[in-house]
């Protein structure tokens, strides 16, 4: 599970930091803050997926929690990481939705679906007793 969640960290932390740094839609004054930002995104999707593989068994439901989770990270670092600062309109709420969509579907993609043994014990037995 270590490998699967560095992985996650390190790709997204990646991904986020070419995106932001590649496009003009979040103004960063100086590559260390660009680092950092895509470091704590990176961070909170690996935790995210984490936490959600545990407690969420279903790939839609997992996703909406990722989803959520990393849309509320990536705007609050923007917001009171200094240096950062979005610009206000339309291409910069599409980029952070893109974005966020992306880091979603990465995170998905690369924990892998939790085995069945290790569901929760009502889950089994409503699993059993459908048999």
């Amino acid at each position: 599970m270590a490998f699967h969640f560095f992985t996650v960290f390190l790709v997204t932390a990646v991904v986020t930091f070419l995106a932001v740094y590649g496009t003009p839609f979040v103004p960063v004054v100086t590559l260390g803050g660009t680092v950092l930002g895509a470091s704590l995104t990176g961070l909170a999707a690996a935790l995210l997926g984490l936490f959600a593989h545990r407690i969420q068994p279903q790939r839609w439901g997992r996703a909406a929690l990722e989803l959520l989770g990393l849309a509320f990270v990536l705007t609050d670092t923007a917001r009171f990481l200094p240096g950062w600062r979005l610009t206000p309109g339309m291409g910069t709420m599409v980029f952070l939705t893109v974005l966020c969509l992306l880091l979603t579907a990465l995170t998905e993609w690369l924990y892998p679906e939790p085995p069945e043994d290790s569901l929760r014990p009502s889950q089994n037995k409503s699993k059993n007793k459908s048999k």
